[in-house]
């Protein structure tokens, strides 16, 4: 269920910011920030459950806490860098 969630997740921002570009007026900002934020609901949880169940599969559940926080702070300043 994740990785569908996921899927979604990314369609609707990348269909919002897509709408914003190709569609400029007032009421298509609406209806953008709308898909973006279901598309922010899909992603929140899905990212959550799928690092949490990628973790428990290897094993490592101790350091789940601090490793999503890395990863979330990472994505929130948008610099995503290799460990």
């Amino acid at each position: 269920g994740q990785k569908y969630a996921l899927l979604a997740g990314y369609f609707l921002d990348a269909l919002g910011i897509s709408m914003l570009l190709v569609f400029p007026s007032a009421v298509t900002l609406y209806i953008a920030f709308g898909l973006r934020g279901i598309s922010n609901a899909f992603l929140s949880g899905a990212e959550e459950a799928l690092f949490y169940e990628s973790h428990k599969a290897e094993k490592r559940k101790s350091s789940y806490q601090k490793d999503f926080g890395t990863f979330n702070a990472k994505q929130n300043s948008k610099i995503l860098s290799k460990k």
